[in-house]
């Protein structure tokens, strides 16, 4: 379970400092790697992914943080190898609001996870309030921000782009 969907709360450029923020509201952008946009969560605001930093023009804009397409993706990868009794490999499913904005497609996905035919969710925390997988007993909260509840300012001070 990681609360933040998309692929990374902000894209960022190491060379003018330059951040994926919203026009209309200053918000981060979040970036959403399936479709390649720039969404503002608060505000609606969508815009495609700039091809070079707006600001300094340096093709290298890096995604900073983790949402739930990243963590999918790296669990896909990770797991690549990994196979079922069955002989089929693991599946890795996504429940956030990205995945069942259409009708039906929660009710979908949590029968796949129901059946067992997922062996891997990750979503937001829409997926534990109330629900429970018999196929899947574990639940494992990630969480890229608890480094920031250390008392030091050097932890905190390394959160800032969370």
């Amino acid at each position: 379970m990681l609360n933040r969907r998309g692929f990374a709360p902000v894209l960022f450029c190491a060379d003018c400092n330059w951040k994926s923020d919203c026009p209309p509201c200053s918000a981060h952008q979040v970036f959403h790697k399936g479709d390649r946009t720039l969404r503002c969560h608060h505000c609606g605001d969508t815009r495609r992914v700039p091809h070079a930093c707006p600001a300094c023009g340096n093709p290298d804009i890096l995604p900073l943080g983790k949402g739930t397409e990243q963590l999918e993706e790296e669990l896909e990868r990770l797991l690549r190898n990994v196979q079922r009794p069955d002989g089929r490999p693991a599946r890795i499913g996504r429940i956030d609001a990205d995945t069942t904005k259409h009708k039906g497609a929660l009710e979908e996905q949590l029968a796949l996870g129901h059946s067992g035919e997922v062996d891997v969710l990750v979503g937001t925390q829409m997926v534990a309030k109330g629900m429970t997988f018999a196929a899947s007993p574990w639940w494992l909260p990630y969480s890229p921000t608890a480094r920031c509840s250390a008392a030091t300012f050097a932890r905190q001070s390394a959160c800032f782009a969370c």
